[in-house]
């Protein structure tokens, strides 16, 4: 049996040849030159503005984010420290957009850049395991190049897995296909409804009232995947009720029969998207396309400001894990006919999770990324 510290290097190096070997495509007729456009402004800025030029040795890591107005990094304070976050766990979608975009252009500066960034993680800041030292309570401060975080070594090593039994059991017992309610519930089943947090901790402040809330697009993206690998007729019903729940309408009786498709819709939420492009993979009718294209257009129309993919136009940072630009690129590369030119999205999303000065124990979600300017 391999060590730990074995298999983590195999995996890392097999992850870091993966990035060069993939041969670029030509790029060939887009439906929309406006979205690639979009996205490779926002690359561009990220390689421009975003790379680790502070200290008198350069790396190729990057930050996690800037200022949009000053393009100055992001900075975590902490005991009067101010670090400036690089967690590669809080960079996968960056990544994977780096090399989709290479592939879909036939620029490889991207995929490049992205290769230089985890082949120095792999080089210089692995821990004597093997581990990267990354994840909710470590990254590295570029103001230093020294990794910080909580107490202690900690490190994140982390799976989930949804099977087709538990999003049956989830829909019949969590969720109201009429009012596309979610009930906030324990594994056992126990609703959580109106519960109110006994003491402050990992579910938030004491005195918290937990509430059900609105299906998003995240559960939607499960329920259509579900299907598409399964054909289980109920995650399919339970798809097309959170759905019409989220603007979209009807998704029909059976993929490609009985649509009732908003093509005017307003939403423009990229994970909404995903679930678009999954019901593509599903059945080939060309309203699920023109769907899809639509939520494109609306994330470029309504969440791409100054070059940066942000939630509106008056959030003070761009976080550059946002997963705009990979849903974009992966709108383009199913229009090419091409769907696995681009990585695939897991529904990963990456977090920072420490004691912030002024702010309590929080998470980089709080304190940056839902910061408003004045």
């Amino acid at each position: 049996m391999p060590t730990t510290k074995a298999l983590c290097a195999s995996l890392a190096a097999t992850a870091l040849t993966f990035l060069y070997v993939l041969p670029a495509v030509p790029a060939r007729a887009g439906a929309n030159s406006t979205r690639l456009d979009a996205v490779r402004t926002f690359a561009d800025r990220v390689l421009e503005h975003g790379r680790d030029t502070y200290r008198e040795t350069p790396t190729p890591l990057f930050v996690d984010g800037v200022n949009v107005d000053t393009l100055e990094p992001v900075r975590w304070i902490h005991k009067g420290e101010a670090w400036i976050p690089s967690n590669l766990a809080s960079q996968q979608n960056l990544l994977r957009t780096l090399v989709a975009l290479s592939r879909l252009t036939d620029d490889p500066r991207y995929r490049e850049a992205a290769a230089a960034a985890l082949r120095h993680h792999i080089e210089h800041l692995r821990m004597d395991c093997g581990l990267f030292q990354w994840g909710g309570h470590r990254l590295i401060d570029l103001a230093s190049g020294r990794p910080r975080g909580e107490g202690g070594m900690p490190h994140e090593l982390k799976f989930l897995a949804w099977t087709v039994d538990g999003l049956r059991a989830w829909a019949r017992h969590g969720y109201d296909p009429k009012t596309n309610i979610a009930r906030p519930m324990w594994a056992d089943g126990t609703d959580l409804t109106d519960h109110v947090i006994q003491r402050t901790g990992y579910y938030g402040q004491k005195g918290r009232v937990i509430r059900a809330g609105q299906a998003g697009p995240l559960l939607l993206w499960s329920y259509v995947l579900g299907y598409r690998l399964s054909g289980d007729e109920a995650l399919w019903e339970t798809a097309r009720a959170i759905a019409r729940g989220n603007g979209l309408s009807d998704l029909g009786t059976t993929p490609g029969q009985g649509m009732k498709l908003d093509l005017k819709t307003g939403n423009s939420d990229p994970v909404a998207l995903f679930a678009v492009l999954e019901l593509c993979r599903a059945s080939d009718d060309p309203a699920y396309l023109a769907l899809a294209s639509r939520l494109g257009d609306n994330i470029v129309t309504q969440r791409f400001h100054n070059g940066f993919f942000l939630p509106s136009g008056s959030h003070k940072y761009a976080n550059f894990n946002t997963v705009e630009p990979l849903a974009l690129l992966a709108l383009e590369a199913t229009l090419r006919g091409e769907p696995d030119l681009v990585p695939r999205w897991n529904s990963g999303r990456g977090f920072f999770h420490c004691p912030h000065d002024g702010h309590g124990r929080t998470t980089d979600q709080s304190v940056l990324w839902n910061a408003r300017r004045k």
